[in-house]
């Protein structure tokens, strides 16, 4: 859109230029973290990893726990759960204290492949920031903080839900 003096001019209801870039950052982190999986060699739907995520942050839980944390219905956590124990990943079983509740538990092969993911996504940030100019890559350290805090206000539960 052009106004009287023919400058380009932005929609009332477009987004502003810092969100436009957010945005687009965003695209940049999905596909790393896609590629990621598919260079640990034994890539997972993003819903599993995600569960091997949590499980390998915070330990051992209960399947309602688990559905919680990944904000999804029990039984497509019991689903994601079926698949990642036949593939060895996690174990299931009922809890000694309440046999009624089945406890989920990420195995020393999960755990590798989790650290495997986040080691490939480390090094393609590191050459991609290794692309900028330093005093960029230090603005960039410096807010991304902030960044993470402001989410972590909108989104008080973001950073479990953020497994990826």
């Amino acid at each position: 859109m052009k106004d009287a003096a023919g400058t380009r001019r932005r929609p009332a209801d477009a987004p502003s230029g810092d969100v436009t870039d957010l945005v687009e950052l965003s695209r940049l982190l999905v596909s790393v973290a896609y590629r990621s999986l598919e260079a640990s060699g034994q890539p997972l739907p993003l819903p599993q990893f995600r569960a091997l995520t949590v499980l390998a942050k915070h330990g051992p839980c209960t399947a309602g726990g688990l559905a919680e944390a990944l904000d999804q219905v029990g039984s497509t956590v019991t689903r994601i759960c079926d698949r990642l124990v036949g593939a060895g990943l996690v174990t299931r079983q009922n809890r000694p204290d309440d046999r009624r509740e089945v406890q989920i538990e990420i195995t020393a092969a999960g755990r590798r492949l989790v650290e495997q993911v986040f080691v490939a996504r480390a090094v393609e940030f590191e050459h991609i920031l290794g692309r900028m100019r330093p005093a960029s890559r230090a603005a960039l350290a410096r807010v991304l903080p902030e960044l993470l805090a402001a989410a972590d206000d909108h989104l008080p539960e973001s950073r479990a839900r953020w497994a990826v």
